[in-house]
């Protein structure tokens, strides 16, 4: 439970999406941290992503492997498939410096939520 709770606060403090969470993060891991600026979702149909997201966020589970990269985003928050779509879509292109272990880059699942603006 602590090593869920900090997670959530480093979450908090690092990208200011509202609460992000780890997979029972090992104590010998470095948790990941974003590439850039802050993760936040604008739809390419704002007006359709922004109504229908919902307004507490949508959460993701997917990996953040070795290279950074984002791979199987799956939508965990029950919502339409067109913003579905849309947040897979947009969480795709996100990018991390990946999780540590003994100072070598690691595949690690994550859970972020994802807040349309």
């Amino acid at each position: 439970m602590q090593t869920r709770l900090s997670a959530i606060a480093l979450g908090l403090a690092l990208i200011g999406l509202g609460p992000v969470f780890a997979e029972d993060i090992p104590s010998d891991v470095v948790p990941p941290k974003p590439s850039g600026r802050p993760h936040v979702c604008f739809g390419k149909h704002y007006i359709m992503t922004k109504t229908m997201a919902p307004a507490n966020g949508i959460d993701v589970s997917f990996t953040i492997t070795a290279e950074g990269r984002v791979e199987n985003p799956k939508v965990i928050t029950p919502t339409s498939y067109e913003l579905e779509r849309e947040t897979v879509l947009c969480v795709s292109v996100w990018t991390y410096h990946p999780a540590m272990r003994g100072g070598q880059p690691i595949n690690l699942p994550w859970t972020a939520r994802v807040m349309w603006r």
